[in-house]
């Protein structure tokens, strides 16, 4: 992300508060992307109605969203990693299912 700069003696005080909304909102999106793309690995497959699909899937990004479901790639941007066998339990735990 950039930042620019005007009006400093009031944005000044408050872009740190405004970055830290902003990563919130990239983690979220990272974690939804490789949730998504779990549920859909055949090892931790779930099969999800469609209709409940993208309620369960903002539960499992809100209970996987912790520092250590993050790290920073080889590039330097912020990626998401995820137990695939974790996802799959939670996802199943959701759906009130057995393993």
């Amino acid at each position: 992300s950039e930042f620019m700069q005007f009006g400093g003696c009031y944005l000044g005080k408050h872009l740190g508060k405004i970055g830290e909304i902003q990563r919130g909102h990239v983690e979220r999106e990272l974690l939804t992307a490789e949730i998504e793309r779990l549920l859909q690995v055949p090892t931790y497959a779930v099969d999800i109605p469609v209709e409940r699909r993208p309620a369960a899937v903002n539960e499992l990004v809100a209970s996987f969203h912790r520092e250590s479901s993050f790290q920073t790639a080889a590039n330097g941007e912020l990626e998401a990693v995820l137990d695939g066998a974790a996802v799959r339990e939670a996802a199943l735990a959701l759906l009130g299912a057995s393993t």
